[in-house]
């Protein structure tokens, strides 16, 4: 437990080079002298059957012959030669081999099948691969070059990981001269093997990384990657750039509304934003983003000030600020008025901030104090173009004199080259990020507050169903099963419509009619004007045959309005079967505005929700967000405000604003329903109604998923369609201790914080010191923010609550009274497990309760072992650990500790 599973790979020690050669051009040759000008310290074995020797090195014909065992392999062999590298790895014990060649011809039968056999091969030996078309493994701070990038990359704090060897190339030139330095570098080429979802898990547990870049142009198990990206970004930042926009995929004009208007790039943003990382649209953004964050220090908001020594350069941002999700600070009547001590007239006190160009040091520096003292200011860009008066060295110090202590943040651009060398060279010293151009800087900084809103998304938990809203899930099962039933999977709209009401989503009454006579009787029935649709499971968009009628106002004019749909329907579409006419009232109110609300099956990250600007021309008008399930309030409201509809839903001149909470209740009770309708393809509301008083759904369409393809997502769990496992309140119980206790268990969640710090400051400093394995008086602020935002994926923390009053256990003034958790660790199927029960509730059969359910929690998440690591001197939970079946070894690491494994049954 040592040592993190991937370390062999991306901090390798030892490293053994098949197909060594002094054949100029080679790749075998171009790794070996890059390996030694690096100046890995490591042993470096030279493989190749047909030399002895190889650039004044011995040269071996497999990895036997090696006086040791390779952490890593580089095989810089054809594709024909990898089985046999595969083999002699893992005959050696050496688990990893990275493939540089391009790989098979993936466009033929034989080549797909010569790639499916070396990968099969692999997994049967247990040796990962690391592309094809590798082309960087770096570790600068060992000198550890793998690659082909020129020049010595400079060791730092980001890692940076990417599918594309030409971007990591760029990005190392570019970064160079930035003085941007890295903890690791990698290039997967096309991932045959392993891929970001378990790569991901190193930076996680390297100290040396402090931010991830990531460069991506598809991804191969969605939920792998959010798991592991939420798991990452929850203590690193991860800024994540992805290529593919132009080639974003939409669906044919027959599909659902939601097909088309769900592309996978919309999809993918609404998971990075879900996964609180952060998108770079450029490789300079993912740079400046890369130097930002490496700083740990974030904006506070949104508002940002501009001082620059000239009109030009502060236009630039403040237009690049209009186009970016910042705002300009409007600066306090004081702010303007300190500002203008010592300027000119011709100079501009408002934001930006105009210094003119014969600013000297002394008024650069207290125009930055003036607007970071501002309350309305959140952050501040300093712009510098080279002048006589001051010199670009003179200029920083300034801007390091305002900022130094500041808890605001400032970035600068100094523009100019060789002139602004120096001042550059002192921001970097200081601290303060500098960047490129105006524009660069700006989009940097909207960079910064996406990824705080993202945080923030981040750390909402929400549940499936939510707790006192209790839908009919069994009567939609049972209408799943009618339909599958009678060979279907296309609800029709009254059956749409009764499914959503299932769930609480209002809709008209209607009633179905199949002759002109009938639907004219039950336009009389339901009462003046009435909306007549045709009903047939061959037409999807019904307005486009001619098969919609509204503000029918009397008996014979639905009746004739019956003929006319009939009439149409048969004319433009003979092949529809038509099953009847919906007749339903005419829902029209002063006020009311047409929304859409849908849900689509991505291909990669499963159900994705979709709200926007609705009605006959929802595609063309295209203002719809996108959204992953599971929601809760603060993620319906940012999904509705994330389009340009919102603007006519609040109020403006006489309209009143709709009712927002309806609205939003709304969408939590449609995602409630996406959650628990594993079985649901697509479904569209168009348009749903809405207004000051209502939200009501006027049209509904609904298709469901054919058995066989059920057999795909119920694998994996009750939650397998969906990329972000929503709480698990099914864990929820109130059980009874052998004391009489009752105590409620439930997953832990981000609200605890404050019950989890209240709990450890009530700990014996001896439980304290037996949990963490070192004394502890209080967990940091970082520790309890990890402690409570987990990711219920493939980890699992159960907290006990007790009331202490005698009240309902869970309620408030509970206490939390002990907690167990599961975390993933280094080695392939196993977790790590840790408990701590409260010194005032020992002996209680607290402990067992939690330890039984942290078993199944094991098992349910795919692992087949659990263990951890105690004290030796902690007898009681040795003794413990062994009545619940663990199995005690030494800890080789540490003699003074051992290890309790359990294999789950």
């Amino acid at each position: 437990m040592s040592r993190h599973r991937l370390s062999p790979l991306f901090d390798p020690r030892s490293v053994a080079l098949y197909g060594a050669t002094e054949r100029e051009g080679a790749l075998g040759r171009l790794l070996l002298e890059t390996l030694r000008a690096g100046g890995f310290k490591g042993p470096i074995g030279a493989i190749n059957p047909k030399r002895r020797k190889v650039l004044g090195e011995p040269c071996v014909r497999t990895a036997a012959a090696l006086d040791f065992v390779p952490d890593v392999a580089l095989a810089a062999v054809p594709p024909a030669a990898l089985s046999a590298v595969v083999d002699d790895c893992a005959a050696r014990g050496t688990r990893f081999v990275v493939v540089y060649a391009s790989g098979f011809d993936t466009a033929t039968d034989s080549g797909r099948a010569a790639q499916a056999e070396l990968l099969g091969r692999a997994r049967s030996r247990g040796v990962r691969l690391v592309g094809p078309h590798c082309m960087a493994l770096m570790r600068p701070a060992s000198g550890f070059d793998a690659g082909f990038s020129p020049g010595r990359v400079k060791a730092g704090r980001v890692a940076l990981l990417s599918q594309s060897g030409a971007v990591v190339s760029a990005l190392l030139d570019w970064a160079a001269p930035s003085g941007i330095g890295f903890s690791s570098v990698l290039s997967l080429g096309r991932a045959l093997d392993l891929d970001f979802g378990e790569l991901l898990d190193w930076y996680l547990f390297d100290h040396q990384t402090d931010s991830v870049l990531l460069y991506l142009e598809g991804v191969h198990d969605a939920r792998g990657f959010m798991s592991s990206v939420r798991a990452l970004s929850r203590v690193k930042p991860v800024v994540i750039m992805k290529a593919g926009r132009a080639n974003d995929v939409t669906r044919t004009t027959g599909a659902s509304h939601s097909d088309a208007l769900t592309g996978n790039d919309r999809v993918f943003e609404a998971a990075i934003a879900r996964a609180g990382a952060v998108r770079a649209n450029t490789t300079f953004q993912l740079l400046a983003a890369a130097r930002l964050l490496a700083l740990r220090k974030r904006p506070g908001g949104q508002r940002l000030a501009i001082v620059a020594n000239g009109g030009g350069p502060g236009v630039i941002a403040a237009d690049a600020v209009a186009a970016d999700a910042l705002d300009l600070a409007e600066l306090a009547p004081a702010t303007v008025a300190a500002l203008g001590v010592g300027l000119s007239t011709h100079g501009s006190r408002r934001n930006p901030v105009n210094l003119l160009t014969d600013a000297d040091p002394a008024r650069i520096e207290t125009a930055l104090r003036a607007v970071l003292a501002d309350p309305g200011v959140d952050a501040a860009l300093a712009l510098f173009v080279p002048q006589t008066v001051t010199t670009s060295e003179q200029a920083a110090e300034a801007i390091v004199r305002a900022a130094t202590g500041q808890p605001k943040l400032v970035a600068a651009v100094l523009a100019g080259g060789a002139s602004a060398a120096a001042g550059q060279r002192r921001l970097d010293g200081a601290g303060i990020p500098q960047l490129l151009s105006p524009e660069n800087a700006v989009d940097a900084l909207a960079l910064l507050q996406s990824f705080a809103v993202n945080q923030q998304k981040l750390r909402q938990t929400p549940i499936a169903i939510d707790a006192g809203f209790e839908p009919d899930v069994a009567a939609a099962e049972a209408m799943y099963r009618r339909v599958i039933a009678a060979g279907r999977t296309l609800l029709d709209e009254v059956e749409s419509k009764t499914l959503l009401g299932f769930f609480g989503i209002g809709a008209p009454p209607s009633i179905v009619a199949t002759l002109p006579a009938e639907a004219a009787r039950a336009a009389s029935r339901l009462g003046f004007p009435v909306v007549l649709k045709v009903l047939s499971p061959d037409i999807v968009h019904k307005s486009d045959v001619g098969g919609v009628r509204i503000n029918v106002q009397s008996a014979g004019a639905a009746h004739a309005a019956a003929e006319d749909i009939l009439e149409s329907v048969a004319r433009l579409r003979p092949d529809a079967k038509v099953t009847g006419i919906v007749v339903q009232p005419m829902i029209r109110t002063r006020h009311q505005r047409e929304v859409y609300l849908g849900m689509a099956t991505d291909p990669m990250f499963g159900a994705v929700i979709a709200f926007g600007a609705g009605g006959v021309a929802v595609e063309q008008i295209d203002d719809v967000a996108i959204g992953l399930p599971p929601l809760n309030g603060l993620l319906a409201r940012s999904l509705v405000q994330r389009t340009r509809v919102a603007r006519l839903l609040r109020a403006y001149r006489n309209v009143p604003g709709i009712d927002f909470q309806k609205l939003e209740e709304t969408l939590v009770r449609f995602s409630a329903l996406v959650c628990a309708c594993p079985w649901i393809a697509s479904l569209d509301i168009n348009p749903l109604v809405v207004d000051e008083d209502r939200v009501t759904a006027l049209d509904a369409r609904i298709e469901v998923k054919a058995p066989a393809d059920m057999l795909k997502v119920h694998w994996r769990g009750a939650y397998g369609h969906l990329a972000i496992h929503p709480y698990p309140r099914e864990l929820e119980e109130t059980v009874t201790l052998k004391n009489g206790d009752a105590v409620l268990l439930r997953p832990i969640r981000p609200e605890d914080a404050d019950l989890e710090r209240e709990f450890v400051a009530a700990l014996s400093p001896q439980t304290l010191y037996r949990r963490f394995m070192m004394p502890v008086k209080e967990l940091s602020d970082a520790m309890i923010e990890r402690f409570t935002q987990i990711d219920y994926d493939r980890e699992l923390a159960l907290v006990a609550l007790r009331n202490e009053s005698g009240g309902t256990p869970g309620a408030p003034g509970s206490r939390l009274v002990g907690v167990a958790r599961i975390i993933p660790t280094w080695e392939d199927g196993t977790a790590e497990f840790a408990i701590v029960v409260g010194d005032w509730m020992q002996h209680s059969g607290l402990g067992r309760e939690l330890m039984q359910r942290m078993f199944e929690a094991g098992r349910v998440r795919g692992y087949s072992v659990i263990e951890g690591i105690i004290l030796g001197e902690n007898v009681s939970m040795l003794r413990f650990c062994e009545r619940l079946g663990f199995t005690i070894k030494l800890n080789p690491d540490d003699p003074a500790e051992r290890i309790a494994r359990k294999t789950l049954d």
